[in-house]
């Protein structure tokens, strides 16, 4: 049993769709006994236990052909696994019932992209919004995937070795590495919830689509003048839900038991929510590479990285406190700051990125029709940019 185990190569290959389909089934079983107001709290969490276990080991055990889908849903079965989790083990400790209404997930599904209406515009609904049909939003989804294209045809010339050398010896190519993984990770990260708004306006709005009412996944992270911004406001929100219904919120109420100082409270319920999702990239890299490799090489990178960055939030907002607020907002202080959130990445990267690296995750890119073109008759054809291009060229 445990050599079924080992994840990475050594995964059983099953076609993508039935892949998914067996995820699918386990969370989607896993779904209706959340949801269920008739089973008792200790019954679901007799039954659920298998469960739950089931959409960890699973993406461990198996994968699909296409790599990019096998990728997304072992992390999204493992999402879903937190969310269901805090549902039936941790709610219970705080004396909540093991059940969540229906609503309540799809509502936290889409609330990474729907904003949330203020009270002015509560109070305004009887006006009319500025409405579009959902064609309008096909050039931007299709814009998005170009660039994830072209900027990803790049990437393909570099391998994970690549990667190690340019961290060591090349750091201005480093550090565009690093703003172009931003830039197609945002791309790639917006095509999809892009894609997403089409399919909701298509589903539950007739074919409208009211831009108002929605954001990207990604705003434009390499404009961030603070970690804090970085990863609250620009950043993609998909697993936020999860996050502080698991860490954020326990913690807090643990923490407020322990200490009546509500700012360390909140300190650490934000330190919790980095450590989570290191987890989480700890476990996408398990997948992906396999124990063998993860073990002797990455493991706890992510879990650093993460962590890290949520102390580094707590220490920005110490300092932020400090300094007069006639200062804050000044073009000298976002000039420092934007300096600081370039400085921190660029020294703590290779934490986040070197296991992905092992696997070349950026070859996973399903966006790549014109990548063999761009190979050939942009990187290859002209000698000047091959200094800037990796091995693979």
């Amino acid at each position: 049993m445990l050599s079924l185990l080992h994840a990475g190569e050594a995964r059983i290959a099953l076609p993508t769709w039935l892949f998914l389909a067996i995820l699918g089934l386990v969370c989607s079983i896993q779904g209706s006994i959340v949801t269920n107001t008739r089973l008792s709290t200790r019954v679901k969490q007799i039954v659920s236990f298998p469960l739950l276990a089931a959409q960890v080991i699973l993406p461990l055990m198996i994968a699909g052909h296409h790599r990019a889908l096998t990728i997304v849903g072992g992390l999204f079965s493992f999402h879903l696994f937190l969310r269901f989790s805090e549902v039936i083990f941790v709610g219970p400790c705080v004396g909540r019932e093991a059940v969540v209404a229906p609503e309540v997930l799809q509502e936290e599904l889409w609330s990474c992209l729907k904003r949330p209406a203020t009270a002015a515009e509560n109070k305004e609904k009887h006006k009319q919004r500025e409405t579009k049909r959902w064609y309008h939003l096909l050039p931007t989804i299709v814009g998005h995937l170009l660039l994830t294209d072209i900027v990803g045809s790049w990437f393909f010339t570099f391998d994970g070795q690549d990667l190690l050398r340019i961290q060591q010896d090349r750091p201005v190519l480093y550090l565009v590495f690093i703003a172009l993984t931003a830039v197609i990770l945002s791309a790639a990260i917006n095509a999809y919830g892009y894609c997403l708004q089409l399919f909701y306006c298509l589903r539950y709005d007739q074919g409208s689509y009211c831009p108002d009412e929605w954001r990207p996944l990604m705003d434009n992270p390499l404009k961030a003048t603070s970690l804090e911004e970085l990863w609250s406001k620009r950043w993609h929100q998909v697993f936020r839900t999860a996050w502080l219904a698991l860490a954020f919120r326990p913690v807090r109420t643990l923490a407020s038991k322990i200490t009546s100082r509500t700012p360390v409270a909140l300190a650490l319920a934000s330190i919790s929510v980095f450590f989570v999702s290191g987890i989480m990239h700890e476990y996408l890299a398990l997948c992906a590479i396999g124990w063998k490799p993860y073990w002797s090489q990455f493991i706890g990178d992510e879990c650093f990285f993460f962590t890290l960055h949520g102390v580094l939030v707590v220490f920005e907002k110490m300092v932020r406190a400090a300094i007069p607020s006639s200062w804050r907002h000044t073009p000298l202080s976002r000039i420092v700051g934007h300096c600081w959130v370039v400085g921190v990445t660029y020294v703590t990267f290779p934490w986040f990125v070197n296991a992905f690296g092992y696997f070349n995750l950026w070859h996973v890119n399903p966006f790549n029709a014109l990548t063999p073109y761009l190979l050939d008759h942009v990187w290859r054809r002209y000698p000047i940019l091959h200094s800037v291009c990796g091995s693979l060229l």
